[in-house]
């Protein structure tokens, strides 16, 4: 069954003042029926790669009908009757900023965000983002509204009231809303029609956590009130996965930006010494892995949105003396890494056998072995890795056993 999605909002602040962040949604389910359609052809078509974001100039004019085409301006969500759409009245900066913004959450899948109406002669996809809800027939409260199935719909129209919003909210509050309000109306036709109970994420209705990015974790359905059962038969719903399916990968997001804060490169350091970093990413770090000379020691939960540019801490395990090659490497959701690391003198450096049971010295580093029997880290003489000294070792011993034959030959 498919369904028409409406959000709506309520002021987070008294009088009209925008708040420091979105007001709260709150929602509301209308099925609809009969069955809403789409063309033929667009049925019969693979899934469109292009989201037009409409700002209507000039107005917009939508024309009831049971199947929906974003190509005419065909819509069975509308109330059964020709609907005009003022014009986006927020300005340039503000609709300017709202699609790098959708651009930002669209970006990790293969969906091109135009401003440019791609005409009547494709398919494609379409999010008005302009007008008051009542020039479609809805309530002065609701935010957006969207056709939404179980499965991705091809070539219809999504509403974003975005002069309504503009009349509550203004700045960068506003650019956000705008924003989320867009990626989640048309993300309901994109086979996403769950809201979820996280505010990380542009699916739901609670306000705060910054920019909300569809999130690679499987998420409780709810709204305000807490989690609900999701519809479509899923036990929890998983925002990028189910885009990724509809639509392949895009451009993968930047790793994580990661900084030793201590200790520094260089310093000596006693027994279980202390670890500080930073791992900062706009879309979250997921964990964080310490690695000590090679070997993963510590694993370190990522902080949620509150705290996500606070410093991380640790403390390193007990360790042989020598030089400790310290690597911090910080993952997202997508598992992009970031890393920094840093070389620390813990003692004296390693010789011979002082670094005991399970542990070979390594140019100073005591490098822990593995069941393979070889340890994973620290440059030797010459910047060589340990994994490549005897190649070149017996390359040398090959060169000279030539250079000797040579000379016994001259010899003669």
């Amino acid at each position: 069954m498919r369904a028409v999605l409406a959000s709506a909002w309520v002021l987070a602040a008294a009088g009209g003042v925008a708040a420091a962040d979105p007001p709260r949604f709150r929602t509301e389910a209308v099925w609809v029926d009969p069955v809403v359609n789409v063309a033929e052809d667009a049925r019969d078509s693979g899934i469109s790669h292009v989201l037009f974001v409409n700002r209507c100039p000039g107005g917009c004019i939508f024309t009831p009908d049971d199947v929906n085409d974003a190509r005419t301006n065909k819509s069975s969500i509308i109330g059964g009757q020709t609907r005009t759409l003022s014009e986006f009245n927020s300005g340039d900066d503000v609709f300017n900023a709202a699609i790098e913004c959708i651009r930002d959450v669209y970006s990790p899948y293969d969906v091109q965000i135009v401003t440019d109406d791609p005409g009547d002669s494709m398919p494609h996809h379409e999010a008005v983002m302009a007008g008051f809800p009542e020039e479609v027939g809805r309530d002065s409260l609701t935010g957006g509204i969207a056709p939404a199935t179980c499965e991705p719909l091809n070539n219809v129209i999504s509403f974003s009231f975005a002069n309504g919003l503009a009349e509550q909210l203004s700045g960068q509050t506003l650019v956000e809303t705008l924003c989320w309000t867009v990626s989640q109306e048309s993300a309901h036709s994109f086979g996403l029609p769950n809201h979820v109970y996280d505010c990380h994420d542009p699916m739901t209705y609670l306000a705060g956590c910054g920019r909300k990015y569809f999130r690679n974790r499987a998420i409780q359905c709810g709204r305000f009130d807490g989690p609900e059962e999701c519809t479509c038969n899923m036990d929890k719903q998983n925002s990028h996965e189910r885009l990724l399916a509809a639509f392949g990968e895009g451009t993968p997001p930047p790793p994580p930006v990661v900084t030793m804060q201590y200790p520094e490169d260089g310093q000596d350091v006693e027994d279980n010494f202390s670890i500080f970093f930073t791992a900062l990413d706009p879309r979250l770090v997921a964990r964080s892995d310490v690695y000590l000379n090679g070997t993963k020691y510590l694993e370190v939960p990522g902080w949620d949105y509150d705290r996500a540019e606070d410093p991380y801490s640790t403390e390193a395990p007990d360790y042989p003396d020598g030089y400790i090659e310290v690597e911090v490497k910080s993952y997202d959701e997508f598992a992009t890494e970031g890393n920094a690391k840093v070389t620390v003198l813990k003692g004296a450096p390693c010789e011979a056998d002082s670094c005991g049971d399970g542990f070979e010295c390594t140019s100073g580093h005591c490098v822990k072995l593995s069941d393979e029997g070889g340890g994973g880290c620290c440059a030797v003489a010459g910047g060589q890795k340990r994994g490549e000294r005897f190649p070149l070792v017996a390359l040398s011993l090959f060169a000279a056993a030539i250079l000797l034959l040579r000379r016994r030959r001259n010899q003669r």
